[in-house]
């Protein structure tokens, strides 16, 4: 999509797509718009390398230039895609084309903005009350905020479109409002990163963790993430890692593993994809060693379905690591069942909870 971007003419494009255009005014060019009845060239396009992108001064219209292709052309996202890939000569991947596929430029300007709004001491009293250190959030790459100043109406028209594709401002009646409000300890998720993941910085309600409130940036593949996968990939790597890989569901079970030093991934819900299941193997085969993978879902029936269920996965893999399950004896997720345990505690706890795959299966 950036490549696309990086290629497009605007206003070129706009002239394919049938627009009237205007005069140049430097910084952007003008061209009736086509979203109201406009007499005297109102909608400004705007070249912006990466980041084409359009504002009506009378309407007020605003977006992309893959909304404006999807929008003139009638047509879906997808399509519209696939046209402006071949207007500008690049070849995409064969199969299909999510038009909600997150935009790089707008992550970049988003991400921009959390380190600038960055609240260092919201960051501290939510560490303080999970029990965990403000330094393993920020090896995390989070950020505390208060979503609420993130206000449409006082951004550029160019970081609106940019925070749109990036999928943090949605459209609600034609009317762009933050994906998520309130204050929030966002989690870049991916390499690039792909999205974001917003957890209320308020307490839990009613003090149960499976009722927090998270959010994902719009167009956001869970099927195909995995939090804290980087970080893993780089320990087992480096052969830093005696005690293999857990997979577990949340965030704050990975950070709750990774503060006693362990090594951990999140599917982000209750189940592993195949996508995710193939990536858990690779990690745990990058080394010159191969780590044993340590399921450690939620001690609920819910959460022995799962493990049955990435089980299967996870012997369907081309790589094979050796699989175990860690099964609490106790209701909770990893979060809760080791917070309070010092390393040593909680590595004897976790071995008094592993159980080979045959056996976990059996008391299922």
């Amino acid at each position: 999509m950036s490549e696309i971007l990086r290629r497009a003419d605007i206003v070129e494009i706009a002239r394919r797509l049938g627009l009237k255009l205007g005069r140049n005014e430097g910084g952007f060019t003008r061209a009736l718009c086509p979203f109201h009845e406009d007499r005297d060239p109102s909608l400004a396009l705007y070249s912006e390398p990466g980041n084409p992108h359009y504002f009506c001064f009378a309407c007020g219209a605003s977006g992309g230039l893959i909304d404006l292709v999807e929008k003139q052309r009638h047509t879906t996202r997808g399509e519209g895609v696939r046209w402006l890939a071949e207007v500008v000569g690049v070849d995409l991947p064969k199969g299909r084309v999510d038009g909600d596929a997150v935009d790089a430029a707008g992550v970049t300007r988003f991400t921009d903005w959390l380190d600038k709004h960055n609240d260092q001491a919201l960051m501290a009293a939510f560490a303080h009350r999970r029990g965990l250190s403000v330094e393993t959030f920020a090896s995390a790459g989070a950020r505390a905020v208060d979503m609420g100043r993130l206000k449409p109406n006082q951004l550029t028209p160019g970081d609106r479109s940019a925070y749109e594709r990036a999928g943090v401002l949605i459209r609600r009646r034609d009317t762009l409002v933050p994906v998520v409000n309130g204050p929030q300890i966002v989690f870049p998720l991916g390499s690039y990163p792909a999205a974001f993941l917003f957890r209320t910085a308020g307490p839990d309600v009613s003090g149960a963790g499976k009722r927090t409130r998270y959010r994902f940036s719009k167009g956001f593949r869970k099927a195909e993430t995995l939090f804290g996968l980087d970080e893993a990939r780089l320990r087992i790597s480096g052969g830093g890692d005696p005690d293999g890989l857990f997979v577990v569901e949340g965030v704050m079970d990975v950070l709750r593993l990774r503060e006693l030093g362990m090594t951990a991934v999140a599917v982000l819900g209750a189940s592993v994809s195949a996508n995710q299941a193939a990536q858990i193997q690779a990690a745990a085969t990058s080394g010159d060693k191969v780590v044993p993978i340590h399921l450690f879902l939620d001690a609920d029936e819910a959460g022995r379905r799962a493990t049955a269920s990435a089980i299967r996965a996870l012997f369907e893999s081309e790589d094979l690591a050796p699989v175990d399950v860690v099964e609490a004896d106790q209701p909770g997720d990893p979060d809760e069942l080791l917070r309070g345990l010092d390393p040593i505690s909680a590595r004897t706890q976790l071995a008094a909870w592993t159980y080979s795959v045959l056996a976990a299966l059996t008391r299922q």
